[in-house]
């Protein structure tokens, strides 16, 4: 069948292509007499696509990005109403579809060329690439259209004209995209789950619509009604089989795909609405169109899978663009009104329908045909946010991948993905009649349709569609011509024969195996010339007979060879590419810069760079040697490449003249750079004398009551200090550059340290004079406990060494008595300090202040009125009334006597925070128990039950916890919660317990229950199998309530479960023991039982009366045999050896209704030992 098929695809092609030649004008000279191939009007569209081709030379993609838009957008009237933007998309595609195609291809670029994605993570290149291939789908529309109609398939109209775009690097960049785009899908984690093939969904309803406009007497039709009426039948659909296409209306017959679906939406009893192509067979057919929809429509964070509401379509792709052979489209307003804009109800035509690809252009059109404009001003960023990353469908549209859903046939795939192979779901024949001719295509048809009835085992329902004389009489007009060409065809395929390791040649594989040996360039040309030399040789041999179509083939195959190796050897780094470490950066710094600061920096990276170039000589060399290689095999390089070969080749000159360019500006600068510092110094020497004038006479800034305004006078001081000592570092700095001898500013230091008492009194009493009247008569609960004491200890300190300071100095004897007065008040509000710590404790309690009241013999409270206590110094008992804390403050606090109490008042503070720790700890513990669940999403297995998952977690959270409690449990701080504390130590033992019984348990179970579930096993053991149902009952009820509700600590703590649990164990232990009995006995009863584990004998006498279930485990019960021969009445007639011999039983087993052990012990040695004897 295969040679046959091989001569009807050989001759039919062999005569279409003369047929196309003989048919074609030997000129097209209304399209070829200008460069521009379209009318003259579009000469500025060109002029923006140029500026935008350099735009994205330069590496500006978003700018590029707005200017094409825009250029499109004006070019289709997008802004116009709906038949002025159809007649426009009309009249681009019949005037210049391939400027339109250069366009498309540029957004392209403008997003997969984007200098930041190209530096981003996965995610954001994954983003772009999406887009980039749907603006390569489009271009392809425009350059197919424009291929067929106006060029007359001559590649020269578009390669030739002045548009941006040859035919050749437009597939490059085309199959670059999509092969670059999988591989980086790849590494993206797939969130998928994918449904069962053979889900339903339930209440789902779904109907197959399909038209089969095809001659009378042609087979199709009747195959395809065949295929999905049965699928349709077999999971329920609706299935609608128009025979005729009226519902075109006049267009090409693939638009009544659009009317169809339309007239099938109007029928309420159909959910979603399944367009198949007719040339489309099911071939597996127990998967459902279900299992598609929640698969790659899943609803989000649903327990059970569901259908999203927000997704009404379902589609594919193939190499070239949208292709609408099966599409889902749920039954609704959106998908209506879809359908309307693809018709063109608005427009009352579609611009599209006589294009090449007809309603499946309009479709691309709509579904991303405007992401031009919706991408605009899209600019990629390299950590882009999920929600941020463009997505070329709209949010209603899934796209699947084509082996899912669309698989195409050998002849008309592209790749490897692409085509049907057995196991995947759906075969179109789509391309097929094209490509081989009407007669080819009905034999496959025919063909595959009985592989389909073969593979679905329906071959009882094909026998009335397809006799077995069908597919021989669709090849008997062509078997006589087979027979006259195959002796022909035979001595040109012996031809190929000296060629064959050639031909065969896997190019990438062939750079991979050199790559990975480290070639030199000259090695990497030899290999390149010794193919070069092979191609000539084969060429010569091959391609010199045959049609023209056939020769132009051989040529094109046999040249792609070495220029694929060519290609794949600079990109694989054998012949070098990357010259970006060549350009060794040498931008020497711009001079123009602070050169003060960065001088040395520089100097010292001027010294480096002879050595560098001298370092780069011999990378250098073997660029421009890969360069000239590239250049000799005509391998075209693009603008950048180019440019960087001749930067490469002279960057060591153009560096040298630069670093004498900068060192003849360092020397310009470096002499008024010398004479603007010689005048900064000479100010900055006025600035010190002036301010030590100032310090040497601040002694008489000695009024308190100008406090205000000698403390500013003290910050300016300090700033001028500050900013001295920097910029004398920095005048040192400079000077040490330029080889000067260091000025010496040891003054600066000098005055600040004869400044520093004056600063430390001032701004200190300052701090304090505000600070105390605020901590005093201001609302106590305001007051910063930490900053008070800070304040205060710091205070001390300071005024300390002010004083001791102004006490050696002459002149200071008023300044002197300020710093000791301020001290003083700070020394006695020390004591205080205590207080305010202590009470303003964030843990103080009502029982802290009931103490508080028991220590100075009067009732304080939080909210305690002082106003009605005349007697307080008396220490009398007052009148408490609600009293707005605000009211209250430290003053008061010592006017009870608090200070004699101080340290008490302290430590209870302190308790009260300590206890409040315990507190915080031990809410915190009993709230983390509000996020802890056991996972019983998912039953196990098929057991119609769960088990306990996430317990890790659990115990992980108990451990910490128990730990913890303990510790609190011996903490003095703990008494106000030790009933809480014990109690919740013990619950935390108590679900401790219970869960290592529980999961003893589940041990236990997982490893009994098939065991159990086996029915032999419940006859041989009839009171541990009942003791193990009573145990599963237990189990599954447990579980069951565990999955309606898996919080951990209220299943833990459910009353009466660790009894449950213990006594379940016991059981479990009890049953355990009866099977290792059991166990025991079997072994006993034949001793080669021995050799094998629990495992593998408890499989084997779980179905003792099937002597099959032994097979596996023969070569362990006797060493040499590795199976049985047994007949169809379980006979064993035949032993097989390990190392394939067989020997005939003299005496053949029978096994029928006898035990396993029983046949093994008594039949089977007496029957080897015969064989043995004989």
């Amino acid at each position: 069948m295969f040679s046959v098929y091989a001569v009807l695809l050989f001759g039919e092609s062999w005569l279409r292509l003369v047929a196309d030649l003989s048919t074609r004008p030997e000129s097209r000279a209304e399209f070829l007499r200008t460069a521009l191939r379209c009318p003259s009007s579009w000469e500025p569209f060109l002029s923006e696509l140029k500026h935008a081709k350099t735009l994205l030379s330069a590496g500006e993609a978003p700018e590029a990005r707005r200017v094409l838009s825009q250029s499109v957008a004006q070019v289709l009237g997008e802004d116009a109403d709906a038949s002025v933007r159809a007649a426009s998309l009309q009249r681009a595609l019949e005037d210049c579809a391939v400027g339109m195609g250069a366009a498309f291809r540029l957004l392209a670029m403008s997003h997969y060329g984007d200098p930041v994605v190209r530096d981003a993570g996965t995610e954001v290149q994954v983003a772009a690439l999406e887009v980039a291939l749907r603006m390569q789908h489009l271009a392809s529309g425009w350059l197919i259209y424009a291929y067929n109609v106006a060029a007359l398939h001559h590649d020269s109209f578009i390669d030739d004209s002045a548009w941006p775009i040859t035919s050749h690097e437009f597939g490059d960049e085309h199959r670059s995209v999509a092969n670059l785009l999988g591989n980086l899908r790849a590494q993206l984690p797939d969130n998928r789950r994918a449904a069962d093939p053979g889900t339903r969904a339930h209440g789902l309803t779904v109907c197959l619509v399909t038209i089969c406009d095809y001659p009378s007497g042609a087979w199709l039709p009747r195959l395809a009604a065949s295929v999905h009426g049965m699928y349709a039948h077999r999971h329920g659909y609706g299935y609608i089989h128009h025979r005729h296409s009226h519902h075109a209306k006049g267009r090409p017959a693939a638009w009544g795909k659009v009317d169809a679906l339309r007239e099938a939406m109007d029928d309420d009893r159909w959910d979603w609405v399944a367009w198949i192509d007719c040339d489309l067979y099911f071939m597996d057919m127990n998967r459902t169109l279900d299992s598609l929809l929640l698969t790659h429509a899943r609803a989000a964070g649903e327990a059970a899978p569901s259908i999203d509401d927000s997704v009404h379509m379902l589609v594919t792709e193939d190499a070239q663009s949208l292709n609408t052979a099966i599409l889902l489209m749920r039954r609704s307003a959106w998908s209506r009104k879809l359908l309307a804009r693809v018709w063109g109800d608005d427009a009352g035509f579609s611009p599209f329908e006589n294009h090449t690809w007809w309603e499946q252009q309009a479709f691309a059109q709509e579904l991303f045909g405007g992401n031009h404009r919706r991408f605009a001003q899209m600019r990629y960023e390299a950590g882009m946010a999920s929600r941020d990353l463009p997505f070329p469908y709209p949010q209603e549209v899934r796209v699947l991948p084509q082996s899912e859903m669309n698989s195409y046939h050998p002849i008309s795939s592209r790749l490897v993905d692409e085509t049907w192979a057995p196991g995947k779901f759906v075969l179109s024949f789509n391309g097929v009649k094209s490509l081989s001719g009407p007669n080819v295509a009905e034999v496959l048809h025919a063909n595959y349709y009985e592989v389909f009835c073969q593979r679905n085992f329906v071959e009882d329902f094909c026998k009335d569609v397809l006799d077995a004389g069908a597919a021989t009489a669709a090849m008997a007009p062509w078997l006589s011509q087979a027979e006259t060409a195959l002796p022909a065809l035979q001595d040109y395929l012996a031809l190929f024969a000296p060629y064959e390791d050639l031909l065969q040649l896997e190019p990438a594989d062939f750079v991979q195996a050199k790559a990975d040996a480290d070639i030199t360039t000259a090695e990497a040309k030899n290999c390149i010339l010794e193919q070069v030399q092979k191609e000539h040789e084969a060429g010569s041999a091959l391609c010199m007979c045959g049609s023209p179509g056939i020769q132009q083939s051989c040529r094109q195959i046999l040249e792609s060879i070495p220029e694929s190796i060519v290609v794949g050897l600079f990109e694989a780094g054998v012949l070098p590419g990357d010259t970006e470490d060549l350009s060794w950066k040498a931008s020497v710094r711009d001079p123009v810069l602070k050169i003060q600061e960065l001088l040395l920096d520089m100097m010292m990276y001027i010294a480096t760079i002879p050595a560098e170039i001298l370092k780069m000589a011999p990378d250098t060399k073997r660029c421009l040697d890969t360069y000239s290689v590239l250049e000799e095999f005509g391998v075209q390089l693009t603008a950048d490449d180019f440019y960087q070969r001749w930067r490469v080749f002279g960057c060591p000159k153009s560096t040298y003249d630069l670093v004498a360019k900068v060192e003849d500006d360092i020397k310009e600068l470096e002499a008024s750079f010398a004479a603007a510092q010689q005048q900064e110094q000479s100010d900055f020497d006025d600035m010190i004398v002036d301010m030590a004038n100032t310090i040497e006479n601040f002694a008489q800034y000695n009024d308190f009551e100008k406090l205000d305004e000698i403390y500013e006078n003290v910050e300016s001081v300090n700033e001028r200090l500050k900013s001295a000592a920097t910029q004398a570092k920095l005048f040192n700095s400079r000077e040490l550059l330029f080889g000067k001898e260091a000025t010496d500013y040891g003054m600066i230091a000098q005055l600040t340290k004869e400044w520093e008492p004056f600063s430390q009194l001032w701004v200190t009493a300052y701090n304090w004079t505000y600070d105390s009247k605020k901590w005093l008569t201001g609302p106590f609960q305001t007051v910063d406990a930490k900053s008070c004491e800070s304040s205060v200890m710091a205070g001390t300190k300071t005024l300390f060494k002010a004083v001791r300071a102004f006490e050696k100095r002459e002149g200071c004897d008023e300044v002197l008595n300020i710093a000791r007065n301020i001290k003083e008040a700070i020394d006695a509000f020390v004591p205080k300090v205590p207080i305010v710590v202590g009470l303003r404790n964030p843990g103080m309690a009502e029982r802290h202040w009931q103490q508080v009241s028991n220590l100075v013999g009067s009732e304080v409270t939080p909210t305690m009125e002082a106003s009605d206590c005349p007697e307080l110094r008396k220490l009398t008992p007052c009148t408490v009334s609600a009293y707005a804390v605000q009211n209250f403050t430290l003053e008061k606090f010592v006017e009870l006597g608090m200070v004699e109490h101080a340290a008490a008042v302290a430590d209870i503070g302190d308790r009260a925070g300590k206890e409040q720790n315990i507190e915080n700890q031990l809410k915190s513990m009993q709230a983390a128990w509000d996020k802890v669940f056991f996972d019983c999403s998912e039953p196990y297995r098929t057991t119609g039950t769960y088990i306990l998952k996430g317990a890790d977690e659990v115990m992980a959270v108990l451990d910490e916890q128990i730990v913890v409690t303990q510790a609190m449990q011996f903490s003095p701080f703990n008494k106000p919660f030790k009933e809480d504390i014990d109690e919740w130590n013990d619950k935390l033992m108590y679900v401790s317990e219970c869960l290592d019984q529980w999961l003893k348990v589940q041990r236990a179970w997982m490893y009994l229950q098939p065991i159990f579930d086996s029915p032999d096993i419940m006859k041989q053991l009839p009171t541990e199998g009942k003791k193990f149902k009573v145990v599963d009952g237990k189990w599954r009820q447990t579980m069951s309530r565990v999955h309606s509700n898996g919080h951990a600590l209220t299943q833990c703590t459910q009353e009466g479960l660790l009894t449950q649990w213990q006594t379940v164990n016991r059981d479990l232990d009890i049953v355990q023991k009866g099977l290792d009995d059991y166990l025991a006995t079997k072994c006993a009863a034949f001793a080669r039982f021995y050799f094998l584990s629990n495992d593998e004998l408890l499989e084997i006498l779980s179905q003792t009366k099937d002597p099959l279930r032994v097979q596996p485990f023969l070569s362990k019960v006797f060493e040499a045999m590795k199976k049985l021969t047994f007949t169809d009445q379980l006979v064993a007639t035949q032993m097989h050896s390990k190392e394939g011999e067989i020997i005939d039983f003299v005496n053949p087993v029978v096994t029928k209704d006898k035990n396993v052990e029983t046949w093994m012990t008594d039949r089977l040695p007496v029957s080897v030992r015969t064989c043995l004897v004989y």
